[in-house]
């Protein structure tokens, strides 16, 4: 974040834009310390908790002109907190790595069959900044369409990674 603040502006990348991707990144860490602090209390936290997660930070990609939405979670189920810590770092990694051409955003969070699901749809050009993320996230799947790219990772309730 220092470091995006402090460039000099005489860079190609305007203060402003350098600012709203700060305000994104500090979101996230906003956010990832609160899931941290829950862990002391609980090592399992409600879905919910990833949705709301979710929603601060695809909000502050609005600064940067980036569209976006998070379906609302509305289950009561509850997974072990190192489940939404890997989603939460999924998610924001996709963004990170493609947020110079990403245009839109939705986030989806399901779950069926003891199964949590974590659907990114992505409307950007430059599909090939995500190719490391199957190779970091083990159960995460990268899906390339005409129009974007849809990244997806599952956990199974029981504790382990799909």
């Amino acid at each position: 974040v220092e470091e995006l603040l402090d460039a000099d502006d005489k860079q190609s990348v305007p203060f402003e834009k350098r600012l709203a991707k700060a305000c994104f990144i500090n979101a996230y860490i906003k956010r990832r310390s609160n899931l941290i602090l829950q862990s002391k209390q609980d090592k399992e936290q409600y879905i919910g908790e990833l949705y709301l997660a979710l929603a601060e930070s695809i909000n502050y990609l609005g600064l940067s002109n980036i569209r976006g939405f998070a379906r609302p979670y509305k289950g009561e189920e509850k997974l072990p907190i190192i489940m939404l810590f890997e989603a939460y770092d999924f998610f924001q990694d996709v963004v990170e790595s493609a947020y110079d051409s990403l245009t839109a955003i939705m986030a989806d969070i399901s779950m069926h069959d003891e199964v949590m699901t974590l659907r990114l749809v992505l409307d950007t050009v430059e599909t090939g900044a995500l190719a490391h993320i199957t190779a970091k996230y083990q159960n995460a799947k990268l899906i390339s369409e005409d129009d974007g790219t849809i990244a997806i990772i599952s956990f199974e309730k029981g504790g382990d990674l799909l």
